[in-house]
């Protein structure tokens, strides 16, 4: 799987770079594309029809689906699995959670929003590694809160 990541690699890959490497390299099988640019899944699927791309975006993924997407690389599936499925499935009721939880996971460097969630549900330790660093007390505060009034609807 290719990852299109721009936000974290500071450069994203062209449609030219991922049509070069699907058709040079056998055991590449799909693309992780976390992206706002949708335009590039377009484009990619007219010349590629069955080439598989996953939404890496939360926040975007019931318009990667509409785009021809086939699925989602989740962060906050770690934390709303259930959420995202209905979402994936069409179920607008859970669009509400889906965005609210990826406004959460996504406050601040990921993942230590999601471990620190992770962390309050038993899972884990909040501690993270350098460069990382654990998320401040308003932002934990915010998202207790947000666990808390939510309980009853996450995994």
């Amino acid at each position: 799987m290719l990852y299109n990541v721009p936000k974290r690699c500071g450069v994203g890959l062209e449609l030219k770079s991922i049509c070069y490497l699907i058709e040079h390299c056998a055991n590449i099988k799909a693309l992780k594309h976390a992206s706002c640019d949708l335009t590039l899944i377009k484009e990619l699927h007219a010349i590629y029809p069955s080439f598989q791309v996953y939404s890496g975006e939360d926040s975007l993924v019931k318009e990667g689906i509409a785009c021809g997407m086939c699925g989602i690389v989740s962060v906050m599936s770690h934390i709303i699995l259930p959420n995202m499925r209905e979402l994936l499935m069409g179920k607008e009721a859970a669009g509400t959670i889906c965005k609210e939880c990826a406004a959460l996971c996504f406050c601040d460097a990921s993942p230590a929003p999601v471990k620190y969630m992770l962390y309050r549900k038993g899972f884990c330790t909040p501690k993270v590694r350098l460069p990382l660093v654990e998320i401040d007390a308003e932002k934990q505060r915010f998202i207790d809160q947000w666990l808390q009034k939510n309980d009853n609807l996450l995994s």
